[in-house]
């Protein structure tokens, strides 16, 4: 399937529908968390691996994005196109192997989530809660005990460190076997 999305073409397979229900019929993969600094809203792209079962979960939060476009698989210059390796002339160019690795971890039987902000530069604080709820349906929606595995590029390392951190101190189970940041 060609996934054609703001100048980006990818050939790796389209996000599924999330485990959850979304708030927004019309908006499938949109996670929201009323926050101190309001209502903040992110994508989360899913795709199961290759079994079909959303059993564990591999969430990937993107860095800094200061676009403000959205898109139906993209917020801001960075969407699912991008993490999939379809922007092979621009911004993210150097993602272009990515469709390997992230082939390579759907064998392995990891379900990939992008967290993609609507709007990747505002408080970090703000992503982390957003972070937080979908750690939350992750958690409440994956089918057995396995552990997730959450990992930032950038500035999206930091708000996996702050919503862990967070979830931490107030003495909520993430579940996180892993934190990887890039």
């Amino acid at each position: 399937a060609l996934l054609k999305s703001a100048q980006c073409q990818s050939v790796f397979p389209a996000p599924h529908l999330p485990s959850w229900v979304s708030d927004n019929a019309d908006a499938p993969w949109q996670v929201q968390a009323d926050t101190e600094w309001g209502v903040v809203t992110a994508n989360a792209y899913t795709l199961n691996s290759q079994d079909g079962i959303f059993d564990r979960p591999f969430i990937f939060i993107e860095g800094i994005d200061f676009g403000n476009e959205h898109y139906e698989n993209q917020n801001g210059t960075f969407g699912w196109c991008q993490f999939t390796g379809g922007d092979y002339s621009g911004d993210y160019s150097m993602m272009s192997e990515s469709p390997v690795f992230l082939n390579e971890l759907r064998e392995r039987g990891y379900d990939l989530i992008l967290l993609d902000f609507a709007d990747g530069a505002a408080d970090i604080r703000g992503n982390a809660e957003i972070l937080i709820k979908l750690i939350q349906l992750c958690n409440n929606f994956k089918v057995g005990n396995d552990h997730l595995v959450v990992a930032g590029a950038s500035m999206g390392g930091q708000v996996a460190r702050c919503a862990l951190g967070k979830m931490e101190q107030t003495g909520e189970s993430h579940c996180v076997g892993a934190y990887i940041t890039l």
